[in-house]
C-alpha cells in the first residue's frame, strides 16, 4: 500500500499568535495607565473639599491672630504705661485704665462671637427646638435698639401683615441674635436722618423677614463676602464701633441651622436690603440635621 504525505506551514498562525499575544500585552497596558489616571483625576477630585477646608482654617487662624493681636498690644502697651507712672499723675493713670477696659470689652466680644459661632456649628438635636414667635422677637429688638437709633438720629420701623404671631420653629436665642445682628448692621450703617424697615410676612411655608436701611449701600465685590468671617465693608467704622466683624457670620450660621436662606440686595448709595426666610413653624419642613447652604448674594 503506498501513502499520501500532506505538510502545511504553520509560520502563519504562529506570526498571528505572536500579534494577539502583543495586542493583549498593549491592552494590558493601556487598561492600567487608564485606570492609573483615572485614580489620580477621582483622587484628586476627593481631596479638593478637603484642601478647600484645610486653606479655609488657615485663613481663619490668620484672620482670628490678626484681629486678636491688635487688642492684646495695646493692652500690653497700656500696662506698661501705666506701670512707669508717677503716682501723682493718677487721673493719666486712670485714663490708661478706661483704654485697658475698653480693649478687654472687645477681646470679649470677640471670643463671645468666636465661641458662638463653633456653638452654631456643632450639631444639635431637634428636641432643643420650639415655635417662636418672630414678631414680637422683631418688637422686643425694636424697643431695646431705640436709644442707639435715636443716638445714631436713625428711624426704626416694624412693618407686619396685621398677624396677631409669625410662628418660627428654631431656638429662641438664636432668633434674637439674628434680628439684632441685623438690626445693630443696620443701624451703623445707616447715616442720621436716615430710616430702617424691619418687615415680616408669611409665604406659604416660609416666614420671611427683611431688614431694609438707607445706608451708605454695599459694593458688588462685597456682597460676595460679607458673611466671611472677619470681613469688613467699611474697616474703619466698624472697627470705631467696636464691632468685631463677625455679625454677618453669626446671622448666616444661624439661618443655616434653622434650614433658612439669606440674600442681601444692595447699591452703593442706595441702601442695602438682608432677606431671610426661614421655614414656619407647623410647615413640617425642617429636619434634625441642617444641610450646609451657603448665603446668596443678590445684585
Amino acid at each position: 500500500m503506498g501513502y499520501l504525505q500532506i505538510g502545511r506551514s504553520l509560520r502563519g498562525l504562529d506570526a498571528e499568535a505572536e500579534r494577539l499575544w502583543w495586542a493583549a500585552q498593549t491592552i494590558v497596558l493601556v487598561a492600567l495607565l487608564v485606570a492609573g489616571l483615572a485614580s489620580w483625576w477621582l483622587s484628586g477630585l476627593a481631596m479638593q473639599p478637603l484642601l478647600k477646608a484645610y486653606r479655609q482654617q488657615e485663613q481663619f487662624s490668620a484672620d482670628a491672630a490678626h484681629e486678636l493681636r491688635a487688642p492684646v498690644a495695646n493692652l500690653l502697651a497700656v500696662v506698661e504705661a501705666h506701670r512707669r507712672v508717677a503716682p501723682e499723675e493718677q487721673k493719666a493713670g486712670n485714663d490708661m485704665l478706661a483704654v485697658v477696659w475698653g480693649q478687654g470689652q472687645r477681646l470679649n466680644r470677640l471670643i463671645t462671637d468666636l465661641l458662638l459661632l463653633a456653638q452654631l456649628e456643632a450639631p444639635e438635636l431637634a428636641a432643643a427646638l420650639q415655635a417662636c414667635d418672630i414678631t414680637q422677637i422683631a418688637s422686643d429688638l425694636i424697643e431695646e435698639t431705640a436709644e442707639v437709633a435715636t443716638a445714631a438720629g436713625v428711624t426704626v420701623q416694624l412693618v407686619t401683615n396685621n398677624e396677631a404671631a409669625i410662628m418660627v420653629h428654631g431656638r429662641e436665642r438664636d432668633l434674637y441674635r439674628l434680628v439684632s445682628n441685623l438690626l445693630l448692621n443696620a443701624v451703623h450703617y445707616t447715616p442720621p436722618g436716615g430710616t430702617i424697615s424691619v418687615s415680616l410676612r408669611r409665604e406659604r411655608h416660609q416666614v420671611v423677614l427683611q431688614v431694609e436701611d438707607s445706608g451708605t449701600g454695599i459694593s458688588t465685590a462685597d456682597q460676595q463676602r460679607i458673611f466671611d468671617r472677619f470681613f469688613r465693608s467699611d474697616p474703619g467704622r466698624s472697627r470705631q464701633r467696636g464691632g468685631t466683624g463677625l455679625g454677618l457670620s453669626i446671622v448666616a450660621a444661624i439661618v443655616r441651622r434653622h434650614h433658612g436662606q439669606i440674600s442681601v440686595a444692595s447699591k452703593l448709595g442706595s441702601g442695602s436690603a438682608f432677606t431671610v426666610k426661614l421655614p414656619a413653624a407647623g410647615s413640617g419642613s425642617f429636619r434634625a440635621d441642617p444641610p450646609l447652604q451657603a448665603p446668596t448674594p443678590a445684585a
